[in-house]
């Protein structure tokens, strides 16, 4: 599917997400311009820090932005080329309802790459709204 989306409409922001492994989801992911990779992941993939997970997914699939979730330690993503971001988490003062979130963080990354914002202010921006997101029941009012 993302291949032939790319074919016919090569300028759209294609995004994976990567939440469990699967075979035969790499394949896919040079395709993507965006590829949202859990924690889980990465560690179900062998990886114990999210440096070296991005880099290693980078060497796979270079042209991609690629970013990983990690919890309360916040989100990582690379660039093309090579240049690695961080994010920390911005929780809220009282965790009330984490169901979401990491979708949240997911719908937060796109929409602010297809505003043109960079990965680096893209991160923050998402982790924030992952943030006030575990702060409320659902996600009436979030934007």
């Amino acid at each position: 599917m993302v291949r032939h989306a790319r074919l016919f409409r090569p300028d759209l922001l294609l995004s994976i997400e990567a939440e469990k492994v699967r075979p035969g989801i790499e394949d896919c992911f040079p395709s993507a311009r965006l590829v949202l990779f859990s924690r889980g992941y990465a560690e179900t993939s062998g990886f114990a820090s999210p440096e070296l997970f991005l880099r290693e997914m980078h060497e796979r699939s270079p042209t991609t932005l690629l970013t990983v979730t990690w919890g309360s330690e916040g989100a990582w993503g690379i660039e093309a080329d090579g240049t690695l971001h961080h994010a920390p988490a911005a929780p809220p003062p009282q965790v009330v309802d984490t169901l979401g979130a990491g979708d949240t963080f997911n719908a937060g990354m796109i929409g602010a790459l297809a505003a043109g914002k960079p990965l680096r202010e893209a991160l923050d921006s998402a982790c924030r709204l992952a943030g006030r997101k575990v702060g409320q029941i659902g996600l009436d009012g979030l934007t």
